[in-house]
């Protein structure tokens, strides 16, 4: 029995962003538009991972912070930090007993430890946020006390391992290096006795609010008694799906700015740095496409990303005002790939200055800006 269900239902409505749109089109690619809110407060986006001891959640969310924009809040790492840091706080005793019985700490508790971390780990593209929410307590605090106008969840990594000999084979395992108190034989079982009673009740709760809200919220089952590399497989299959979303939702924004010659929104989405060969027909550019910086949105001269727009994103006709129209045309055939976890192409067919051409736009996904065009080029198609 969910407690408070029906508020907890009501609540559940916006533990994705209520402004998406699922099933937006570009080129014939539908994807989940996932921009930010009308406030233009830049988005928070969290992923749950949760599963049961030794199912690989810390294995798994350390490999996705080498590979994609992600930061791992680990909260029985937060809390055991909470617990070692302040040994003579009122929480220390209540955490270690919690961690040592295998029950779960009290929301208040684990959720401020959340929010410290998401205010000092720095911006990223997705908080990982491992262990949580355990039972309905933890998703109600969640709801209620996390600003809901910019923290959003995306998705739940759900890993699954039924297999109690494995789970027991890789605790007793980390147990002989990891000195952690829970790391035994006793504390394993208590804990999966808990992820059964108060963890998967919540896990089918999120699964029906991913079935129900309109494809924003994904709930993702990965089979956890594999090794680490057939795991990992699972875990990026899943992932990659979320950032083709937001690279599509942010090419998408690029035409709309383009198409309505909005230079502050086009200028926060494109590399300032890029050089632009003088051919007009085939436009390629080149930049900087390391992990360094590109300069911060609020740095970029706008002058200068009008005379690139109007060179670049124009056929040379004008309005009734003398102004550039921009060139967009119908965007058909497009593709989407995925290069790195934090490089992806999105290539199109469009007319451009009478021509038509096969446009293709690299992204490339930077802490303080999110995912920028950092190089494009168009290439005309044979008629």
């Amino acid at each position: 029995m969910i407690p408070n269900e029906v508020e907890l239902r009501e609540l559940a409505k916006s533990i994705a962003g209520p402004h998406w749109v699922p099933n937006a089109d570009f080129g014939s690619l539908h994807y989940l538009w996932t921009g930010p809110p009308p406030s233009g407060e830049t988005q928070q986006n969290v992923i749950f991972v949760l599963g049961g001891p030794g199912a690989g959640k810390g294995t798994q969310s350390e490999l996705l912070m080498k590979e994609y924009p992600c930061r791992h809040l680990s909260v029985g790492e937060l809390l055991r930090a909470e617990r070692e840091t302040n040994p003579t706080s009122p929480n220390a005793k209540l955490i270690e007993d919690c961690l040592v019985q295998g029950t779960i700490v009290p929301v208040e508790v684990s959720l401020n430890l959340v929010k410290q971390a998401m205010a000092t780990s720095g911006k990223c593209c997705y908080y990982l946020v491992d262990g949580f929410p355990r039972n309905f307590d933890n998703l109600h605090g969640w709801l209620t006390h996390m600003p809901p106008q910019h923290i959003y969840g995306r998705a739940a990594l759900v890993y699954q391992c039924q297999d109690f000999d494995i789970l027991k084979e890789r605790i007793l395992t980390r147990g002989e290096t990891s000195g952690r108190s829970d790391d035994n034989l006793a504390s394993l079982q208590k804990r999966l006795d808990t992820l059964t009673r108060d963890t998967v009740p919540v896990v089918h709760f999120l699964n029906e609010c991913a079935n129900g809200g309109n494809g924003k919220f994904y709930l993702c089952q990965i089979a956890a008694e594999g090794t680490i590399a057939q795991v990992w497989t699972q875990t990026q299959s899943h992932i990659n799906q979320i950032m083709r979303n937001d690279v599509l939702t942010a090419n998408a924004r690029l035409m709309q700015a383009i198409e309505s010659q909005n230079i502050p929104l086009y200028a926060s989405l494109m590399d300032s740095n890029m050089f632009v060969d003088s051919d007009t027909t085939t436009t390629t550019t080149t930049s900087n496409d390391t992990d360094a910086a590109v300069p911060s949105a609020a740095s970029v001269d706008l002058d200068a990303m009008k005379k690139m727009f109007d060179q670049h994103e124009t056929d040379g006709a004008k309005d009734a005002n003398g102004g550039l129209l921009p060139s967009i045309g119908v965007v058909t055939n497009a593709e989407f790939q995925l290069v790195t976890g934090t490089k992806a192409n999105v290539s199109y067919d469009h007319t451009f200055s009478g021509t038509q051409v096969r446009e293709t736009r690299v992204w490339s996904h930077f802490p303080e800006r999110g995912w920028v065009c950092i190089h494009f080029f168009r290439t005309p198609l044979l008629p």
